[in-house]
């Protein structure tokens, strides 16, 4: 899952493509850092790696801002209802263990955010406490299998701040919201030109 922009330089001069690299970091910048605002507390680590890659070439420049975590467009998009992995359930009692979401679960029933014991009883698999956050992951997982994950649409709400117009793109791999460069560039085409001329 990604924004992905390109832009054909055409017959522009050295300074002129200076400022309009300038200007496309700038704009990168921007998406990543509203991306990172809008994605949700819980995924840290989605969060942490949006990060942005300007390609440069003799023709063009390129510009994608994404993140490499594969469970990013499902975060996106969101899912349908699915059964999670053994993996995926390993991932989620830890993220439910990250999260302490089991001292939310002991205020409500016992008033107190206290942990329970990590200590395992004689005859037994788990603590306590890895009883909790077992049954806390297992309802989450049952709630995904009955009504998939809601789209948070992180991306394309740092678009739509921006005023950006964009396209998303659908093939077997991928889904990638597309930004038209040169239209982002038209209106701020004299301001880059004089920039490069070195009026401004």
């Amino acid at each position: 899952m990604s924004v992905q922009g390109n832009l054909e330089y055409g017959k522009f001069s050295d300074r002129l493509r200076e400022e309009i690299l300038k200007e496309l970091l700038a704009l990168a910048n921007q998406i990543t850092g509203l991306a990172k605002q809008y994605a949700p507390e819980a995924t840290t680590h989605l969060r942490g790696s949006i990060d942005y890659l300007v390609r440069e070439a003799s023709v063009g420049i390129a510009v994608e801002v994404g993140s490499p975590v594969e469970y990013g467009a499902y975060v996106e998009f969101g899912t349908k209802p699915h059964w999670i992995s053994r993996e995926g359930f390993d991932a989620l009692v830890r993220w439910v263990d990250e999260k302490q979401l089991d001292r939310i679960s002991r205020f409500v029933k016992h008033g107190t955010t206290s942990r329970a014991s990590r200590k395992v009883k004689e005859g037994q698999k788990y603590s306590q406490r890895e009883k909790e956050i077992r049954a806390i992951a297992y309802a989450i997982k049952t709630k995904i299998s009955k009504r998939g994950t809601q789209a948070q649409r992180f991306m394309e709400k740092s678009l739509r701040e921006l005023g950006l117009e964009f396209q998303l793109d659908k093939d077997s791999n991928s889904m990638v919201y597309s930004v038209d460069l040169g239209e982002y560039l038209t209106p701020r085409m004299q301001m880059l030109n004089e920039k490069a001329a070195g009026r401004i």
